[in-house]
Parts: C-alpha cells; structure tokens; sequence
C-alpha cells in the first residue's frame, strides 16, 4: 500500500501522480512523503466550515504552492494543481 493509510491519502497520491518523474524522480517513497505533508497542511489549517471560508483556503493554496515550488513542480502546473489538491480536500478532509 506504498506506506499510505487509507484511500483517501491515495487519492491525494494519485492527484499528483502525473508529476511522478518532474517532483519525485520517480520515487514512490518520495512521492507518499510528500503526499502526507500537503494532507497535513490542509489538516493544520482546517477549521469549523473550513469548506465555506475562502480566507481558509487561501491559506491552504499560499502553503500547497510553496510546498509545490520547493519540490520543483512545473512552474505551469503550481496554480491548477494547488486548485486540484484543494476541491479533493473540500471532499476528503471536509471534516474536522
């Protein structure tokens, strides 16, 4: 299971999957290490109704993208992929 504890960190996984050789070099290893750290920074920044507040996710973007551009992601792709990390956390981790 690559070292991933439920489907729903697969999903964030398979998110960032077509960034494989660009982000990770290919490492599996790499890339679950990096999945759980943008899980754990929507985590940190959830609140009560976290999915109504744009403040909220604007927080969320700000620290995915740095994250992002600190692991060298297509500098393209930063802005749409941030975007898609967070629609999938308002339906995974819409919960706090």
């Amino acid at each position: 299971s690559l070292g991933l504890e439920n489907a729903r960190e697969f999903s964030f996984y398979g998110l960032l999957y077509p960034f494989r050789e660009t982000m990770f070099s290919d490492s599996d290893e790499k890339q679950v290490a990096f999945t759980k750290k943008i899980i754990q920074i929507i985590k940190e920044k959830r609140v009560i109704d976290w999915v109504e507040r744009e403040d909220i996710q604007r927080e969320m973007r700000r620290e995915i993208k740095k994250l992002l551009k600190s692991n060298e992601c297509p500098e393209d792709k930063v802005e749409p992929l941030t975007r898609e990390i967070v629609s999938l956390a308002r339906i995974q981790l819409k919960e706090v």
